[in-house]
C-alpha cells in the first residue's frame, strides 16, 4: 500500500483553527481522512465559522455515532488522537491498543501531573501508544521525565500559525514602521483568557512600573473572556493607558487584530501551547511572553526575534516595554527576523512526520 492510499483518522476534542490547517494539507495532499471531535466541550471555543469545507463527524449529535467512530478507528492506518481528558479518548486508545491499529496521541504540555494513581494512569496510556506526537522540543523533555516512554515514540508535531498572506504581511508591516518613525504609538494586543494562569496580574504590575510617557506610546488591545474580566478591566482602566476590551472574537476578527498590531504580549504562567505568539512571530510581530508560554520555548531566541521573560516577573516584562519605548526601531527589526525563523513551523514539517510513521509498518 502506498502512503499516500493510507487511512488517517483525527479525534479532537474541538474544532480548533491550528488543526484545520493541517487536515486541509492531508486532503490537499490525497489521503484518506476521517475528522471527528467531541460535541460537548464545543462550548468552550464558540467559533460561528472555521471556514473549511472538511467533513467534520461530531461524536455524541445522533444515535450510531459511537459505532461508527469505532468502525472507523478499527479500518485505519493510523489514528491520531488529539489529547487524553475525556472518557472517548481513552476508549480509542484501547480500542486502538487491542485492535492493533497504530495510534499516536497529540499532546501540548499540561502541567506535570500530581503523584498518585493521576500520574500512573497517564503513564500507562502515553507508555501504550505507537508514537506520542508533542508541540515542541521542551514538551518532549518535560513529558519524558515524568512518564519514562522511550525516546523513540516521541515526534515533534507543533500546532501551526494561520495562513500568511506574505504580501499583504509586508505592506501592513512597511506602514506600521513608517508611523513608528514618525512617532506613532506602539500598538500592543494581549489575547488570552481571563483566568489566574493567564498571567494578567503580572501584565498588569509591570505597565505600573512604567512612567507616564512609556505609557502613553503604547496603545493596548485586550481581547479574551473568562471569570476574572471584570476584575482586569477595572484593573486596567485605572491605569493611564485606557486599553480597549474586546470579549470573545471570532476568528478571522482575530487575525485582523494579529495583522493590526506591532506586539504581542502573553504572559502566563503557565501555557500549554500558546497561539497567539505562533501567530504574531508567523506575521512579522514582536513577541514578548513568559518563559512558561510552552510554544515559545522552541521560537524565540531572546533578544534576537522576541523576548522571554521569567513567569510572574512583573519588573522583566517592564525593562523590556521600557525598551521599546525608547527604540520602536527594535520593535519591527525583531519582527522581521521572527516572521522568517516561523517559515520552518509549515505544514510540510508535520505532513513528513506523518509520513515517516506511515512509511513504518
Amino acid at each position: 500500500m502506498k502512503v499516500i492510499d493510507s487511512k488517517l483518522l483525527f479525534y479532537n476534542a474541538i474544532p480548533m483553527p491550528h488543526s484545520i490547517k493541517l487536515h486541509e494539507a492531508l486532503v490537499k495532499n490525497g489521503y484518506q481522512v476521517s475528522f471527528w471531535y467531541y460535541k460537548d466541550l464545543t462550548s468552550l471555543y464558540p467559533w460561528r465559522s472555521l471556514n473549511t469545507n472538511l467533513d467534520y463527524q461530531v461524536y455524541g449529535t445522533k444515535k450510531g455515532m459511537l459505532l461508527k467512530l469505532i468502525r472507523q478507528t478499527l479500518a485505519s492506518d493510523l489514528v491520531i488522537i488529539t489529547g487524553w481528558h475525556t472518557k472517548i479518548h481513552v476508549l480509542l486508545a484501547l480500542i486502538c491498543f487491542f485492535g492493533r491499529i497504530r495510534y499516536a496521541y497529540w499532546l501540548d504540555v499540561p502541567e506535570d501531573p500530581e503523584s498518585g494513581i493521576k500520574k500512573l494512569t497517564k503513564r500507562i496510556l502515553l507508555r501504550m501508544a505507537d508514537y506520542l506526537f508533542v508541540t515542541g522540543h521542551e514538551g518532549i523533555r518535560r513529558i519524558s521525565s515524568w512518564s519514562k516512554v522511550k525516546p523513540a515514540k516521541f515526534k515533534d508535531f507543533p500546532y501551526l500559525s494561520a495562513d500568511v498572506d506574505e504580501a499583504a504581511v509586508a505592506e501592513i508591516n512597511r506602514s506600521r514602521v513608517l508611523s513608528l518613525q514618525k512617532g506613532g504609538e506602539i500598538r500592543v494586543l494581549i489575547s488570552n483568557r481571563f483566568e489566574k494562569r493567564k498571567g494578567y496580574q503580572c501584565l498588569y504590575d509591570a505597565l505600573r512600573e512604567l512612567d507616564h510617557d512609556c505609557l502613553k506610546k503604547l496603545r493596548l488591545t485586550i481581547i479574551g473572556s473568562g471569570t476574572e474580566y471584570e476584575k482586569y478591566k477595572m484593573l486596567f482602566n485605572s491605569l493611564d493607558i485606557a486599553p480597549k476590551f474586546e470579549h470573545w472574537v471570532e476568528y478571522e476578527k482575530y487575525l485582523q487584530l494579529i495583522r493590526e498590531t506591532d506586539v504581542l504580549i502573553h504572559p502566563s504562567i503557565h501555557e500549554p501551547f500558546g497561539i497567539p505568539p505562533v501567530d504574531a512571530m508567523a506575521n512579522g510581530k514582536l513577541t514578548i511572553a513568559s518563559d512558561g508560554v510552552m510554544s515559545v520555548i522552541d521560537r524565540i531566541n531572546n533578544g534576537r526575534n522576541g523576548f522571554l521573560f521569567k513567569a510572574n516577573n512583573a519588573s522583566a516584562l517592564a525593562d523590556i516595554l521600557k525598551s521599546i519605548c525608547a527604540d520602536p526601531k527594535m520593535v519591527y527589526d525583531l519582527g522581521r527576523k521572527a516572521f522568517i525563523d516561523s517559515r520552518q513551523f509549515q505544514t510540510d514539517y508535520n505532513l513528513a512526520t506523518i509520513r515517516d510513521v506511515l512509511n513504518r509498518r
